[in-house]
């Protein structure tokens, strides 16, 4: 039987927060699942505290930004999340094999307020594969996996450091294909 969880809440300053997950049957999958968010907001008028010019020791005058209209940091207008998962026996010997996949998309978004090309965090998605051996009521199983199938080279992160290391630029991504297998006793 499907069922749906969907949320809307609204903070301070006009900000809104949306979320939906959808968790049911289709046809003869025995999982699935959808999740996607969506976030909007006003911004006020602020400092920039990486541009140089507004350092803790330039001498400058500090310019005030106007943030109006900018979108927030860290949230992309969009992004889905889609599960399926299949579980099927293995003849008769008391096994069963579970085949898993996980696709992620993420929109482009701004890694600070100033929304600058350099605030620019590109749009990005990862999939996941798994399968599981496992014997039902007993406590040992066999997973084999690879994560971030496609191998892709997402950046998902970009911070800029205090005016005490040199306002440098840091950027996190995402693992590369990685693949494995474990033993769970």
């Amino acid at each position: 039987m499907p069922c749906r969880l969907n949320t809307s809440q609204r903070r301070a300053g006009g900000a809104k927060d949306v979320a939906s997950v959808s968790v049911g049957k289709l046809a003869d999958l025995k999982r699935d699942s959808v999740a996607i968010a969506s976030a909007d907001a006003n911004l006020i008028t602020v400092v920039d505290a990486a541009n140089p010019a507004q350092s803790l020791t330039a001498t400058t005058p500090v310019v005030a930004v106007n943030l109006e209209g900018n979108e927030l940091p860290y949230s992309p207008p969009f992004s889905v999340k889609f599960a399926i998962q299949y579980t099927m026996p293995l003849g008769e010997t008391g096994w069963d094999a579970m085949f898993r996949l996980d696709t992620y998309y993420q929109d482009q978004y701004f890694a600070r307020e100033f929304n600058t090309s350099n605030d620019t965090i590109d749009a990005w998605s990862t999939t996941d594969f798994q399968v599981r051996f496992e014997e039902p009521g007993d406590e040992v199983s066999i997973l084999l996996f690879v994560k971030n199938l496609t191998d892709e080279d997402n950046i998902t992160n970009s911070i800029v450091e205090g005016a005490e290391v040199g306002r440098y630029r840091n950027v996190r991504i995402l693992d590369p294909m990685t693949f494995g297998a474990a033993l769970v006793i």
